[in-house]
């Protein structure tokens, strides 16, 4: 695994189907002592909330399952599966709380522990309370699309792994991009040294000391270009019918502009983030985690503008002002 003692920004751009690309440092940090390029491969983290909402809508385009069906229907033992639609758990409006808020998650985690089971997750989040009853707020849960991961299982008869190879990353040809099945595929990726697991103490390495099965719902190792080039097939209508594309694109505002983000208007569709300003967009998903950082984000269109920003530091903010750079100043 390669580890990072700076924090470089390394970002892929496709503009008018060309590809350029370039690493630079982020803003108060040295510049990157070791070269980085745009075939390290990283985990992306909450993008993979983009790759599995659009997995689910492949299949309610082949008619394989409804945005309306209750989640009784795929999952009868998830909490309160009779009352959460799957249109809920990808736009997180099913009221499941979320592990983020909770001290005992974070200690889990920098301690090394095993990661929680499926019911573990459940339960120490109290799941069995809802936040609000479904459709009528707003709130993010890792455990909605942990509840998506299982769905695609379930419609598709397949291994979520087999199924994004093959709807996906074969016929698209993104080789480096694969979905994280334990903790030995964490070999070779791009890190930086982890703050977060370091905790009060010194950053941490994140090999050995941090397991794949704390991301609820799963995660996908890509490299910048990979998705950059995922991001514009997706964006250009190609992986989904336009009426799919354009629900997950209708950005619902959820929250007030954030210090050092990009968002004039932080909002959320199905699976995609986006500035709910007028016109809306960029579209996209940030994700972020023990040693890295991603920020995937676009415009639509027969040839769309699509910048990824991948950094093995966690920097978040960096990485989502930069994407939205290369967007604004390409368009």
């Amino acid at each position: 695994m390669r580890e990072a003692t700076t924090a470089p920004l390394i970002w892929a751009r496709l503009r008018n189907g060309a590809l350029d690309s370039g690493v630079q440092a982020a803003s108060g940090h040295s510049p990157a002592a070791t070269v980085y390029g745009t075939e390290d491969r990283f985990l992306v983290y909450s993008y993979t909330k983009t790759i599995l909402a659009c997995a689910a809508l492949r299949l309610a385009g082949r008619g394989s399952l409804g945005l309306e069906d209750p989640l009784s229907r795929w999952i009868p033992d998830a909490p309160h599966a009779e009352r959460i639609r799957i249109r809920h758990i990808l736009a997180h409006t099913s009221g499941l709380p979320d592990y983020g808020g909770l001290a005992e998650y974070h200690a889990a985690v920098r301690s090394g522990e095993v990661p929680w089971t499926r019911e573990e997750y459940f339960t120490r989040t109290q799941a069995d309370r809802l936040l609000f009853p479904p459709g009528a707020g707003w709130a993010y849960s890792n455990l909605g699309y942990r509840l998506v991961r299982e769905v695609v299982d379930a419609a598709s008869g397949k291994g979520i792994d087999d199924f994004l190879r093959e709807e996906f990353f074969a016929p698209l040809g993104l080789a480096a991009t694969a979905w994280v099945n334990d903790d030995d595929g964490l070999a070779g990726l791009a890190f930086g040294p982890s703050a977060y697991l370091g905790g009060d103490a010194a950053p941490r390495q994140v090999a050995g000391h941090y397991a794949v099965g704390w991301v609820a719902h799963g995660v996908v190792a890509s490299t910048v270009s990979e998705a950059a080039r995922f991001h514009a097939a997706l964006l250009s209508g190609q992986l989904l019918a336009p009426d799919l594309l354009h629900e997950m694109m209708a950005l619902r505002v959820v929250a007030e502009p954030m210090a050092g983000r990009p968002f004039g208007k932080p909002g959320y569709g199905l699976g995609l983030m986006g500035d709910a300003v007028e016109p809306p967009g960029p579209f996209g998903h940030t994700g972020g985690g023990p040693g890295a950082s991603v920020a995937v984000y676009g415009r639509p269109g027969p040839q769309p503008l699509v910048a990824a920003v991948f950094t093995p530091g966690e920097l978040t903010g960096p990485a989502e002002n930069l994407a939205f750079e290369l967007v604004a100043t390409a368009s």
